[in-house]
């Protein structure tokens, strides 16, 4: 999977269906305070999961629901499954009942367009994470790990949510994911091998991604880090370390 600074498809349907675990959907619901586009696509989303509850009702005879996946890696793969059974997005089967949702959540986003968060003040972390982080990102409890990066956690029952406090030029180790991850940028840019990352923007990674993002000189770069399972650094010694730095 290649980062393309917004939430993939799977992501939004399991975010819509309420299927993806705590962390990564906090995560989730910050980044579409922030992104007009991603709040349009989860209108989309919405629209087909309705269409494949109908349709799952339809080939049964019940009017009961489908029972959501589990959280985790394993439902978000499924959904993503789910979704290319004919290579057009969403199984044939329920394809003309979507079409019909989709059709009129467009029309809803013409007439009633998602509006962008409101611009207050600064210090105020997205709504998403204040019962997580507390309300203002000068209350935060920060955490040294090396020079240069600092780390506040939040409690959740699945994953792990934490933001990082990151001065400019500073290196991050190299590393990939055990599952997934959404890291979403809050505060400052920075760069790796899929491109510049700006606030607002999140990279919505899976096992298959290794990068090593370097903060841009343009300031403090805060991010905000939600995963499902560890980290897996390159780095031995930093492997032996990753109990105490708790990702």
């Amino acid at each position: 999977m290649k980062p393309q600074h917004h939430l993939d498809d799977a992501t939004l349907v399991s975010y819509s269906a309420g299927a993806l675990p705590e962390a990564l959907s906090v995560a989730a619901g910050a980044h579409l305070e922030m992104c007009l586009h991603c709040r349009a696509r989860l209108r989309q989303a919405d629209a087909v999961g309705g269409a494949l509850l109908e349709a799952r009702a339809g080939e049964t005879g019940r009017d009961d629901a489908t029972p959501l996946p589990k959280p985790g890696a394993q439902a978000r793969a499924a959904m993503l499954q789910r979704l290319d059974a004919d290579g057009s997005g969403m199984p044939a089967a329920i394809g003309q009942v979507a079409d019909a949702q989709i059709a009129a959540a467009q029309v809803a986003d013409v007439e009633h367009p998602p509006r962008p968060p409101v611009q207050g003040d600064e210090d105020c972390l997205p709504a998403a994470l204040r019962p997580y982080f507390g309300t203002r990102y000068s209350g935060l409890q920060w955490r040294f790990l090396a020079p240069g990066v600092r780390m506040a956690k939040a409690r959740v029952s699945q994953g792990r949510l934490f933001l990082l406090m990151l001065s400019p030029g500073v290196r991050m180790p190299e590393h990939g994911h055990g599952s997934a991850e959404l890291s979403l940028v809050l505060r400052g840019a920075y760069e790796d091998r899929f491109g510049i990352f700006r606030a607002g923007d999140i990279a919505d990674l899976d096992c298959d991604v290794e990068h090593q993002p370097i903060v841009a000189d343009e300031g403090i770069c805060i991010t905000l880090g939600a995963t499902d399972a560890p980290i897996r650094f390159k780095s031995w010694g930093l492997r032996l370390l990753q109990p105490w730095f708790g990702m």
